[in-house]
């Protein structure tokens, strides 16, 4: 037996276990034994078969399904729990995910935002329903005592809060975040309307990670007692601005405070250059270890001893560069600290697959690559060049030449001549999946290398705020070693 059937073995195994895992009980048994009356074939499939058969389904079919039975229903919500993650809306006391009615799986949602639009009566919609919610994303709205108080049930289990442009007219902020202890993860977008900062006085035993981005100067005076009460943060996010203003804070804590992750946000390259004496600074006193820059076209990581360098040649080299009309530039030698990549179709579709070829190249190390449209060659040189590859990521798949189905066989084929390969998994919007799992060529095909994914399957994060795509910025796809 070859390795690869080897592997196939290993996955089924890892499989079960996971299967048994979602579905306690369900695994060995299809229906009820003591159900008197002969159900039709489908509702006697065990989870393992259920599990399969989901697959095949849109989440209105997958829904609808739901509905059915008691059991169906159960199998149903546990599969939409553990494959769909994005963050939903709830307006009018009800769940939407593209406008469609989601109220079925209501006690299976796990990430739900809230916005100026929501009454209290959503607010205790979601209070009495949704058993299973972790996340919460607060988006342009007034959090008074009442919808606090509706939804306050739930917010011991929450381990992710979301706060963009909120306002607060109770007591203080730290009302709120008083009642989450088991928190993990905190993003404060914008706080420009929150006049209070008595939270950041406190301490969040299980807070891992922190996001402040384009926060008001009224968080400066408790930044450093914050750092102090909470110095097991393994990782920062902010923008260059909040970074600079609160320089001094910044470089006080340092003894205190040791992070995984130091991560900053900006817009201009031209800001990096004045950054680099502070980040030396840190670096020496023991912030950081891994430090990354976003922006909406790249994450990289830099070592500290060549951050002058390394910034200089990003700062000149910029993604544009590679795809000039007129030519298509390599970056001699390449940066070999990109993990993680988006591209417009601007850049790249009218190069066809010579640009990336040339984007291979000179970002040898990617191991997320996000297009936001794409043909099946446009695929092919992250495919065959980059042996650390590890997901694609599409939210338009052209349909010019071979319609919605991505030919997983040629993909799967030009993998295997890569040296030291991963797997690579692609993340494609439902039409692309389903067409892409009945198409007759992938039905048979050898996808050992190759595995296509629903994107709603990504485990969120807080970018998707705004109604827009998921993963329009890179920020969803860094990679912390």
């Amino acid at each position: 037996m070859n390795k690869r059937e080897n592997d196939g073995e290993i996955n089924d195994v890892t499989k079960h276990q996971k299967l048994n895992n979602i579905y306690p009980n369900e695994i060995a048994a299809g229906v009820d034994s003591q159900q008197k009356e002969s159900p039709p074939a489908i509702f006697k499939l065990n989870a393992i078969c259920c599990d399969d058969l989901f697959e095949w389904l849109e989440i209105e079919d997958l829904h609808s399904l739901g509905q059915t039975c008691k059991r169906m229903h159960r199998l149903t919500g546990l599969y939409f729990r553990e494959s769909f993650k994005q963050t939903l809306r709830c307006i009018d006391q009800t769940i939407l995910h593209d406008r469609m009615n989601l109220n079925g799986f209501i006690q299976y949602v796990q990430s739900i935002q809230l916005s100026y639009r929501n009454r209290e009566e959503d607010f205790q919609y979601i209070a009495d329903n949704c058993d299973s919610l972790r996340q919460i994303s607060f988006h342009m709205i007034t959090l008074t005592k009442a919808l606090i108080d509706c939804i306050k049930p739930k917010l011991n289990k929450i381990e992710s809060i979301h706060l963009h442009r909120i306002a607060t007219k109770f007591h203080s902020f730290e009302d709120f975040l008083k009642f989450c202890p088991n928190l993990k993860r905190l993003c404060v977008d914008e706080d420009r309307t929150m006049d209070q900062n008595e939270w950041m006085c406190h301490k969040y035993p299980k807070l891992e990670h922190l996001r402040l981005k384009k926060c008001n100067k009224h968080l400066k005076a408790n930044l450093g007692i914050f750092f102090q009460q909470n110095s097991h943060l393994e990782s920062i996010e902010t923008d260059f601005e909040f970074l600079m203003a609160n320089s001094d804070t910044f470089i006080d804590s340092s003894s205190n405070l040791k992070l995984n992750v130091l991560n900053i946000h900006y817009d201009c390259f031209s800001n990096l250059d004045q950054v680099c004496p502070l980040l030396h600074k840190l670096h020496e006193n023991g912030l950081f270890k891994r430090l990354e820059f976003t922006n909406r076209m790249c994450t990289f990581a830099i070592t500290p001893e060549t951050l002058e360098t390394e910034i200089n040649r990003i700062k000149w080299s910029t993604i544009e560069q590679l795809f000039r009309r007129s030519t298509v530039n390599v970056l001699e030698p390449p940066i070999i600290n990109v993990d993680a990549i988006y591209l417009t179709s601007f850049y790249y579709m009218h190069t066809k697959y010579v640009g990336l070829e040339a984007l291979t190249v000179s970002f040898p190390n990617l191991r997320h690559v996000h297009l936001f449209r794409a043909t099946t060659d446009h695929l092919l040189p992250f495919i065959r060049r980059l042996p650390r590859l590890n997901s694609l990521y599409i939210h338009y798949f052209s349909t010019a030449e071979n319609g919605y189905d991505i030919d997983l066989s040629t993909l799967n084929e030009a993998r295997k001549n890569v040296a030291g390969t991963s797997k690579v998994i692609i993340y494609a919007e439902k039409n692309v999946y389903l067409a892409t799992k009945m198409s007759p060529k992938n039905l048979y095909a050898n996808q050992n290398l190759i595995e296509i994914k629903r994107i709603e399957s990504c485990e969120m994060t807080d970018a998707d705020l705004h109604g827009k795509f998921i993963f329009t910025t890179v920020e969803n796809l860094k990679i912390y070693s």
